[in-house]
């Protein structure tokens, strides 16, 4: 950096000087009122960093907001109705992959296959790379009854009664479809709670071949913890490196365990201090949205969504596509629900992203990040910045950069916000793209036209690959130059 730079960044807290402006291109500035972080160097008080898949209600909506950008006030107009997907023409047998037209599930996992399903930069190599999406468990009636019944007391009691009874009825379903399980017991609020372990073991089916990759090449493991994901579809806990599985009779069974291991596999990588594009938390304030188009992911959102959904809509439509005719219209809705929710994180982002451009990075210690249940990040360090509504979380792959006159005169931490301007501006780029393709897979959805949908969910795959190469690029040179 230039000597006039470096003293006005010295002199000048959060000034970024033109060569940084080139590497942050150039991000707009927005500058508004910022409330106080509850003690000096407190984060917020979170409610669960858990990158959690919420219930979605079986129904489609309007999202009745309009965003800033004009291409996104279009693209979210009110929904179209889901009359259409009844009478769609239901998937014949002949159109049907072979395992899926009869049932039947692959005794292990092909390590290419997983791939596909989990790894968010890893584009679907070929139409049957999602058929995992049309997995299924055949369950025996008489113990997935016995398991409905133990499932609702429990939920009755607020999930604080009859959790053995649960445990052993949850096993006793897993058994009946030659899932290997077995009894452990977790951690909930201070204290364990009876909990069901998938085996990670080969050759006993899908599931257990799920759990068998997840643990072998992320060191994740599968549970079933109805006290603490009780109505959530599924959830991923990166402390303790647990997915933690949805109930047992869930439609988006297979659907949500992929979800989660995507939110695994970027935890994996920061285990490995590798940032990406979508690597930030964003918590609200007490008593505050994070958004104004926050409805699901009011309190908390991990940007992680932005990549982790586009092949979750992938696969559902391979889930639709195979679907008996009388469970069609579950898996539509699901599918419009779905991509309600991504419309909801593109409107966060185009929220949040001219505020993080203009927000102060503040250096967390590692205790705070701990607190703050933030996954581990040994090869680097999070800083927070103080929104007017929230708190985000950004991993750095380098700690402090500031000199000691920067220190002594409260600068900002120049490495920090050349960083998280460029994050802020490719982020608010992404969304501003993907927010109409997402209004097309809607629409396509709707209208019954599966392959429309298809190729929209492609193309959001691909925005979110583009987008974090060419961030990793930029990225790349900005920590080259600060060395």
């Amino acid at each position: 950096m230039r000597r006039w730079a470096w003293l006005a960044a010295a002199l000048l807290p959060g000034f970024v000087s033109a060569e940084e402006r080139v590497l942050t291109l150039d991000a707009p500035v927005v500058e508004g009122p910022r409330a106080p972080l509850s003690g000096a160097q407190a984060p917020l008080e979170v409610p669960r960093l858990d990158p959690a898949l919420p219930l979605a209600p079986l129904s489609a909506t309007a999202l009745d907001v309009e965003l800033a950008a004009p291409a996104a006030s279009a693209a979210l107009a009110t929904a179209k109705p889901l009359s259409a997907i009844a009478s769609a023409t239901p998937a014949t047998a002949a159109s049907r992959p072979e395992a899926a037209r009869q049932n039947a599930a692959p005794e292990s996992l092909e390590e290419a296959a997983l791939g596909a399903a989990i790894r968010f930069d890893k584009a679907p190599a070929s139409p049957d790379d999602d058929a995992a999406a049309v997995w299924k468990l055949r369950f025996g009636a008489p113990e997935t009854a016995a398991y409905r019944r133990a499932r609702d007391a429990s939920r009755a009691a607020g999930w604080s009664e009859g959790r053995e009874a649960l445990q052993a009825a949850a096993l006793a379903m897993y058994a009946s479809a030659g899932v290997k399980a077995e009894p452990i017991v977790a951690p909930s609020g201070g204290k364990d709670t009876p909990a069901v372990r998938i085996a990670p073991v080969k050759g006993a089916g899908p599931l257990n071949g799920l759990a068998r990759e997840l643990k072998k090449n992320l060191g994740v493991d599968l549970d079933y913890v109805p006290e603490r994901t009780r109505d959530a579809v599924a959830a991923f806990n990166g402390r303790e490196k647990r997915i933690l599985a949805p109930h047992l009779d869930s439609p988006e069974f297979f659907l949500s365990l992929l979800h989660e291991a995507r939110h695994a596999y970027y935890s994996a990588l920061l285990a490995k201090g590798e940032v990406r594009l979508f690597h930030a938390n964003v918590v609200a304030r007490p008593g505050r949205k994070i958004s104004p188009y926050a409805e699901a992911y009011a309190s908390y959102m991990s940007l992680e969504e932005l990549s982790t959904y586009p092949k979750t809509l992938k696969h559902l439509l391979s889930a639709l596509r195979d679907a008996e005719p009388d469970e069609r219209w579950r898996i539509a809705a699901l599918a419009q629900s779905r991509i309600r929710h991504y419309l909801e994180f593109l409107g966060t982002t185009l929220t949040v992203g001219p505020q993080l451009a203009a927000a102060k990075p503040r250096l967390m210690s590692a205790e705070e990040a701990e607190k703050a249940g933030l996954d581990p990040f040994p090869g680097g360090a999070y800083f927070a910045l103080d929104l007017p509504q929230a708190v985000v979380y950004l991993p750095l792959e380098r700690g402090e950069s500031r000199t000691w006159l920067q220190k002594k005169l409260g600068a900002a931490d120049p490495l920090a916000v050349a960083s998280a301007r460029l994050k802020a501006r490719s982020l608010q780029e992404l969304a501003e793209k993907a927010v109409p393709v997402a209004g097309a897979y809607r629409d396509a959805v709707a209208s019954g036209d599966q392959a429309e949908a298809g190729r929209q969910a492609d193309r959001l795959i691909k925005l979110t690959l583009d987008a974090d190469r060419d961030w990793r690029l930029s990225y790349a040179a900005l920590l080259a130059r600060e060395r």
